[in-house]
């Protein structure tokens, strides 16, 4: 990566402390995805100026003043819907008495919303419980990522933190058991990631049993995705420091906070670079806030160390300081004291990212031995994961036309610009 280049992306995170949100400065740092079309979740740079600063002030919990009535109120529902912060958005205007500054219709919906999803929540979190006491039976550890846990770890109510799925961390020795004990509960997977390449793929999604009502299980035996991340940390040291989770329906392991913290940036600086979902962010706010009210924060820097993920840290401090550079949180925490730490991961994912490099060179380039470059390839160009995901194929014909069909859709994205 050149120079220029690195100059543009990197967010000098120690000048952002004391200036006021600027809606420009956030447009401006993801604009540089848009050449790509990695803009999954860029709709939120739609809202207006006193929308997006409204928000901000709202989760930072500082003064901001409400922008006027009109037609941006609904789309703020929407997106927040689409953004994952619709329950928190509530509870956060009904705890600061915020309510009479919202047109009336706009707080009844969001009250409706909320109330709605914690029907569902309700059956997500006995999917959940129900899944770890199946795995805890078998004497299979485990360990629950994102969602599921930190809506107890860090919320008022899990009701507050939504999941659209259900990440399951294990051993790569116990990836056939877990598979056989989610078959057994009726979950099915239309595509064998672990078998076709377990260097290459990192999890393999569960679908659950129809008209369960439940979620599937992203059944995940490397935390990150490799090989675009080649981190040091094996379960082994997330397991040793994990927490167990009480909730009214059993216990859950999870992540320890500081290791939670660090999985959420690397998750959303090098897995999802350049997306935008806020409740990503309001997960590394409250994450701050867990660790430093334990008084954890001095073992930061080793964690971070152990993740090698010193650069993706940093770059993930430089990004929440735009959103919200207000809390007080952000201007407590001395992101630049990590090491550098991964900037090599960091730098690929911008790359690929921002439209400058193809994934698949990235996955041949890190790709340790010679015939996991070829399956890469392979994989890549034969569209493995996509077919199947129409449906296991009954035979080469058949698989050769959906796989004709997919290289027609990719074409014409690409004539269409």
């Amino acid at each position: 990566m050149t120079s220029e280049t690195s100059s543009h992306i990197r967010i000098p995170v120690s000048s952002l402390y004391d200036i006021p949100m600027k809606p420009d400065a956030i447009r401006s740092f993801y604009h540089q995805y848009s050449a790509s079309g990695n803009q999954k979740g860029h709709t939120i740079l739609s809202l207006s100026d006193e929308m997006l600063t409204w928000v901000s002030g709202v989760f930072s919990e500082v003064s901001v003043s409400s922008p006027p009535p009109g037609p941006q109120w609904s789309s703020l529902i929407e997106i927040a819907k689409e953004q994952g912060f619709l329950g928190f958005l509530y509870y956060r205007i009904s705890t600061a008495k915020l309510q009479s500054i919202l047109p009336e219709s706009i707080y009844r919906e969001l009250k409706r919303e909320y109330h709605q999803y914690c029907v569902r929540s309700f059956a997500y979190e006995k999917q959940v419980c129900s899944l770890a006491h199946s795995l805890c039976t078998a004497g299979i550890e485990h360990l629950f990522l994102k969602g599921p846990a930190l809506g107890y770890q860090i919320y008022q109510s899990p009701n507050l933190r939504p999941f659209r799925d259900i990440d399951l961390l294990i051993r790569p020795d116990d990836f056939r058991a877990v598979s056989g004990i989610l078959q057994r509960l009726h979950y099915h997977s239309t595509f064998d990631a672990f078998s076709t390449s377990s260097e290459l793929y990192h999890h393999q999604v569960f679908l659950p049993p129809l008209g369960s009502g439940y979620l599937p299980v992203e059944l995940h035996w490397r935390p990150l995705y490799n090989p675009v991340h080649q981190s040091s940390i094996s379960f082994d040291a997330l397991y040793c420091s994990s927490d167990l989770v009480s909730t009214p329906l059993g216990e859950i392991r999870s992540l320890s906070p500081e290791d939670a913290l660090i999985y959420a940036c690397v998750h959303m600086s090098i897995q999802h670079a350049g997306e935008i979902r806020l409740i990503w962010m309001i997960d590394i706010l409250l994450l701050i806030n867990k660790i430093k009210q334990q008084n954890l924060w001095n073992c930061m820097a080793e964690r971070i160390q152990l993740w090698n993920a010193g650069a993706v840290v940093k770059r993930t401090g430089g990004v929440i300081c735009l959103w919200f550079e207000s809390s007080p949180l952000i201007g407590s925490v001395e992101w630049d004291a990590f090491d550098d730490g991964g900037s090599e991961d960091l730098n690929s994912a911008d790359r690929v990212s921002s439209g400058k490099e193809h994934k698949i060179w990235t996955q041949v380039h890190k790709m340790p031995t010679l015939a996991g470059k070829g399956r890469a390839i392979f994989h890549y160009f034969a569209a493995t994961r996509a077919v199947h995901r129409t449906g296991k194929p009954a035979n080469v014909l058949e698989y050769f036309n959906i796989w004709l069909s997919i290289v027609r859709i990719v074409m014409q994205r690409w004539r269409d610009g």
